[in-house]
């Protein structure tokens, strides 16, 4: 059976709470990683408040804070906790996240479920223990009447101390192991692991629930390439995302909209251009580019670095990774919070809408996802399941095996 390191437990000593609060601060100096787990007592089918908190660090220390002897949270421990840039790892720490945030209004930041790491680096995404034993060679002791288990009674007994430290510290061993295979030749410097790089690839999926298929086919790509390059070929099919339309032509013609006097106002796309024309409001003076010089004065000139945004031709590709095929719309602000905004605030101006290709348009939905969680949970304001609908990838396996079995039941 696995065994934690140092892993201490605290009753009702806050001065303790404090200094080991002080110490995990420190050990997140550099690798801004924490095993991160809760337990709790159900009497008669409910729910009883949060009683042990574990927090892990990747020096080893285990810490377990027994919240159910306390009114509140600790000032430093609520610090710890809301703290975005230490990562709280373990499987579905959203929802004990949601579980503190509920019992004692602290707001868990940057949770990271560890399937996500998993699914990325081709392993199979699994619960804590199964992964613990694939990637660590580690038996946790899972037995439900452990985990079922008086977490508030006065003393906690060895065997809860060990299950309890133990969940939290593997969290952080699997994160260790999997990381590494991230992308190793760009995250290793002289055998240092550059973690703003990790965060930077990472966080799409802070405080994001797992949810099978929830991921876009980065990993496969990177597999297939690498079978490619290895003069194999994959005979793994690549995960298939429902489709994301996108443009069959540009978006940007870049047409010089200019003023009586020449100035440029702004570009704008042929189609606009040749409207001014045909309406007798301006003229062509070029064709290439394409630029039409209005016959009237406009209501408002070009002026600071809004305007200066609206005279710069842009470029066709994605704004994040600059690909430039294929290529789709994206809407700052989703609709479903536009079409509360007044009506001079609901049309589309063009610093409203981006370009995005598949991958990058799938990764801005998940952070989206997230954003739309938070206001919801902040304003009281749930959002209708039409409303978070995400597109899932569909594993091609498991729609057959689905099919096989609506055929048998029929």
């Amino acid at each position: 059976c696995f065994r934690y390191i140092n892993a201490v437990s605290f009753y009702t000593k806050i001065d303790m709470y404090h200094l080991f609060v002080y110490i995990f601060f420190s050990h997140c100096h550099e690798y801004k990683v924490l095993g991160f787990d809760c337990e709790w007592v159900t009497v008669g089918g409910k729910r009883r408040p949060v009683a042990l908190l574990q927090l892990s660090s990747q020096k080893g220390l285990c810490a377990l804070f027994r919240l159910c002897n306390l009114q509140q949270i600790p000032k430093g421990l609520r610090d710890l906790l809301e703290d975005d840039k230490v990562i709280k790892l373990g499987v579905a720490p959203q929802d004990d996240a949601h579980k503190l945030a509920f019992d004692y209004g602290v707001g868990v930041a940057s949770t990271f479920d560890l399937r996500y790491l998993a699914a990325l680096v081709g392993q199979k995404p699994e619960g804590l223990a199964k992964m613990a034993k694939s990637l660590l060679n580690v038996q946790l002791d899972k037995n439900w009447r452990l985990s079922c288990s008086d977490w508030e009674a006065k003393v906690l007994n060895e065997k809860q101390l060990q299950y309890a430290a133990n969940d939290a510290l593997v969290a952080v061993k699997i994160f260790d192991k999997l990381v590494k295979k991230l992308e190793p030749t760009s995250f290793w410097k002289s055998s240092k692991l550059n973690f703003d790089n990790i965060q930077e690839r990472l966080e799409p999926f802070f405080d994001v629930r797992f949810k099978e298929g929830f991921l876009n086919n980065c990993a496969s790509i990177e597999r297939s390439k690498a079978a490619v390059v290895a003069g194999k070929k994959s005979k793994i099919k690549p995960l298939q995302t429902r489709s994301i339309s996108t443009r069959s032509k540009a978006l940007y013609d870049n047409c010089n909209l200019q003023a009586p006097d020449g100035e440029l106002l702004c570009t704008i796309d042929a189609k606009k251009a040749q409207w001014y024309v045909d309406q007798s409001l301006g003229e062509i003076i070029s064709n290439t580019p394409l630029t039409v010089r209005l016959n009237f004065e406009p209501s408002g000139r070009a002026v600071g670095d809004v305007g200066r945004y609206y005279q710069n031709p842009k470029e066709n590709r994605c704004v994040v990774c600059g690909r430039r095929d294929p290529l789709s719309r994206k809407n700052v602000v989703p609709r479903e919070y536009r079409k509360h905004f007044p009506v001079v605030m609901k049309s589309h101006t063009s610093h409203d809408v981006l370009l995005l290709c598949p991958e990058c348009h799938q990764l801005s939905n998940i952070y989206d996802l997230k954003m739309r969680t938070k206001l919801a949970e902040q304003c009281n304001a749930p959002f209708t399941k039409e409303e978070s609908a995400v597109k899932y990838i569909e594993l091609p396996e498991l729609k057959q095996v689905k099919s096989a079995a609506r055929a048998l039941l029929q």
